[in-house]
């Protein structure tokens, strides 16, 4: 079974790369805001071997 997208320009690349970069793109997006917010609440503790401590609930 095939499924043909219209594609929005003649030279664009494989679809499944576009979809790639988006799902990459969307998980350093996450990744940074995580990492900006921690320090913001100050409630999360990072350890000296990496790991961090995330509070749950109130």
């Amino acid at each position: 079974m095939q499924v043909s997208l219209p594609a929005l320009t003649q030279d664009e690349p494989h679809p499944g790369l576009r979809v790639l970069a988006v799902i990459i793109i969307a998980l350093i997006a996450l990744f940074t805001a995580a990492s900006l917010l921690a320090p913001v609440t100050g409630q999360s503790q990072k350890h000296a071997d990496g790991t961090i401590d995330i509070p749950v609930g109130p």
